[in-house]
C-alpha cells in the first residue's frame, strides 16, 4: 500500500512538472514571438517618428518660422541654444497616432497592413522599450535640425562649445 502511494505521488510530480515545462515553453514563445513582431515594425517605427519630428502640429505651439510645427520650433530653440533639452510628449505621440491611422501616408511602408499595425503599437513600443526609441528620437532629431538663426547669441558655455566644435571640424580635415 506504501509503495502504490509513493508511485501516485510519484506520478503526480511528473504531470506537474510537465504541465509547468510546456508552461514555460508557451510563455518562451510568446516572448519570441512578440519579439519578432516587434522587430518587423522596428523601420516603420524609425519613418514614423522622424515625419513626427518634422510635421506635428499642436494647437499651443505658435512659431513666428515653423508656426504650429511643436518640435520643429523646439529644435530651432535647442540649436540657439535655448534650450538644452527636446521633450516629447507621448501625449503628442498618441495624437499624431490616431491622425496616422486616419490618414496613413503610403511613402512609410510597402505594405499599408504593416503600417496600420505599427502605428498601432508605436506609443506602447515605446513605452516598452525607452532607451531603443529614445535613440530613434535623438536619430531624428539630429536629422531634422534646422540652422542657427538671428535667435542665437553666444555666450558662455555656448561660446565653449563653438569653439570646441569648430576645432574638431578642423581636425576632421
Amino acid at each position: 500500500v506504501l509503495a502504490a502511494a509513493v508511485v501516485r505521488d510519484y506520478r503526480r510530480s511528473l504531470r506537474a512538472m510537465a504541465s509547468s515545462t510546456s508552461m514555460v515553453e508557451k510563455v518562451q514563445g510568446n516572448n519570441l514571438s512578440q519579439a519578432r513582431d516587434s522587430a518587423k515594425r522596428v523601420v516603420d517605427h524609425k519613418a514614423l517618428v522622424k515625419k513626427f519630428i518634422k510635421t506635428f502640429e499642436s494647437s499651443s505651439s505658435s512659431d513666428v518660422k515653423f508656426g504650429r510645427r511643436k518640435y520643429k520650433a523646439a529644435l530651432q530653440q535647442a540649436v540657439n541654444d535655448k534650450i538644452g533639452t527636446v521633450f516629447i510628449d507621448l501625449n503628442d505621440v498618441e495624437e499624431f497616432c490616431k491622425k496616422e491611422i486616419v490618414e496613413p501616408d503610403d511613402q512609410i511602408s510597402q505594405s499599408p497592413i504593416q503600417l496600420q499595425q505599427a502605428i498601432e503599437n508605436l506609443v506602447g513600443d515605446i513605452e516598452k522599450q525607452a532607451p531603443r526609441y529614445q535613440r530613434f528620437f535623438y536619430e531624428a532629431c539630429d536629422a531634422e535640425q534646422p540652422d542657427r538663426d538671428a535667435g542665437y547669441v553666444a555666450e558662455g558655455a555656448a561660446m565653449a562649445r563653438d569653439a570646441v566644435q569648430s576645432w574638431r571640424q578642423r581636425m576632421m580635415q
